[in-house]
């Protein structure tokens, strides 16, 4: 019987198609749109940060009962301390991605990390 080997086209087709996976994944990694950070207290949006914009690390302290203090650096925000007991928001780290989310229940605050919003955006599609 007589053995199947990979020939010289085989190995070339493979390298052509792994070579543009790694293309669509890295220009999907580079070309994600910009993050912000969107601080809520109370149940209203306190402040939105375009996380792309932050030069240089700094700390906002909301006046809240128990007080919370958030870092905010380049690409990522965090809670840096909270005065509550368990204190999970500060343990849910940087957040640096869209989608995370930290909240602080006993503060009534939030930090979600969204992409930046389009001017004129509307709904695509309604499922029922």
């Amino acid at each position: 019987m007589k053995r199947k080997t990979l020939q010289k086209s085989d190995v070339i087709l493979i390298a052509v198609l792994l070579a543009a996976a790694l293309a669509a994944l890295g220009a999907r990694h580079w070309t994600s749109p910009p993050l912000q950070a969107v601080i809520y207290s109370g149940g209203q949006e306190f402040r939105r940060i375009d996380l792309a914009k932050v030069k240089e690390p700094y700390l906002i302290e909301l006046d809240t009962d128990p007080k919370v203090t958030i870092r905010v650096e380049p690409g990522k925000i965090r809670y840096l301390s909270a005065g509550c007991p368990d204190k999970l928001c500060v343990k849910a780290g940087a957040l640096s991605r869209r989608g995370d989310t930290a909240v602080c229940l006993p503060s009534g605050t939030a930090v979600v990390i969204e992409g930046t919003r389009k001017e004129n955006s509307s709904v695509d599609a309604i499922t029922y």
